[in-house]
């Protein structure tokens, strides 16, 4: 099955996809404003243009490619976003989505709906969400889900993740040695461990000296791997990563990851 190619325009306020930029489709309601932090009073006469929305508010990315951000959702998107210029200290970037007959029942159902998808990526999300059901209309909510598509398809194209679905591309593949013993597969982010994976309880003496070591106890650190054990699917860069990280020692991924039939990854 083929995907759907979409086109997607930009104007770029300063000539760079490192400013301010705004995004929007032919054929598509909804637009998309990038905002760098210091540029945000450079933005205001476009965020005022269309001033109800939903926004994510970007932090510095960590070393797994982990993305941690803050989302809200306001009818008067600037002086929101003026707020937390003020208030919160270490957000990076802004991304303000707005579109034509958006209403408080659709900002609220999409707020909640995003940090719930954000967070089962495996991302950092700290919005607090309430557990209360939220009303919304067969009819805005169906909106409302559309709108959502359109926010993962900008997002995208401003290089983040958070929205991204993992594509699994071909067969299984296992890594076993020691006490290790996990499975995986090649995806769109280079290759992803599955949950239930167990990684080697011990690691080789030079394991410790490589950026390697600091992924794992990041993994550890932030509860992606729990008692030896991944908790969710975590991807890596690379086969080797995840090898490296799987085994505790410097491994070659396209030798040690095998199909269920024992031929390496790197022969098919």
């Amino acid at each position: 099955m083929h995907t759907k190619k979409k086109a997607v325009e930009f104007l770029l306020f300063d000539g760079s996809m490192d400013g301010i930029v705004l995004a929007s489709r032919k054929g598509s309601n909804t637009r998309a404003l990038k905002i760098p932090r210091d540029h945000l009073a450079d933005a205001a006469g476009e965020i005022q243009q269309c001033n109800i929305g939903v926004y994510c508010l970007f932090y510095e990315r960590e070393l797994l490619g982990v993305e941690t951000l803050y989302i809200g959702e306001s009818s008067n998107l600037y002086n929101r976003l003026l707020n937390h210029a003020k208030n919160k200290e270490d957000w990076i970037t802004a991304v303000a989505f707005c579109s034509a007959d958006l209403n408080k029942s659709i900002l609220h159902f999409a707020e909640h709906a995003l940090c719930q998808t954000i967070t089962n990526n495996g991302h950092t999300v700290k919005t607090k969400q309430s557990n209360q059901n939220i009303m919304i209309s067969a009819g805005d909510a169906l909106f409302a889900e559309e709108f959502m598509d359109e926010i993962g398809l900008f997002l995208g194209t401003f290089g983040y993740n958070a929205l991204r679905t993992v594509e699994k591309k071909g067969e299984a593949f296992f890594c076993k040695a020691k006490d290790a013993d996990a499975t995986g597969f090649k995806s769109n982010e280079g290759f992803t461990v599955q949950k239930g994976s167990r990684i080697a309880s011990t690691v080789a003496p030079a394991f410790t000296t490589l950026n390697y070591a600091i992924i794992r106890d990041m993994l550890e650190q932030d509860g992606v791997i729990k008692g030896g054990v991944f908790q969710r699917d975590h991807g890596f860069s690379s086969p080797s990563a995840a090898a490296s990280v799987v085994l505790g020692n410097s491994s070659n991924g396209r030798l040690l990851w095998k199909t269920a039939g024992g031929v390496k990854l790197g022969d098919l």
